[in-house]
């Protein structure tokens, strides 16, 4: 059984009804999904899948990002 994530971004930036949805895929990737919740669209949907590898390297960036808003 897999665990999906949504995030929404935020009423400052006015993306609060854009979302990021995250979970493993059949192929074992990690797939990110950026969907734009205003509109009911497949156009407004970009999807990428990551190996674990991939994967690992790009939570290390938004480490990095993260720990610069400090």
């Amino acid at each position: 059984m897999g665990v999906k994530l949504k995030f929404y971004g935020t009423e400052e930036t006015k993306t609060e009804n854009q979302s990021l949805e995250v979970f493993v895929n059949q192929s074992k990737e990690i797939t990110l999904i950026i969907n734009d919740e205003d509109v009911d669209l497949v156009l407004n949907k970009q999807i990428i899948s990551l190996d674990k590898q991939t994967a690992i390297r790009l939570s290390r960036e938004l480490r990095k990002q993260i720990a610069l808003l400090d």
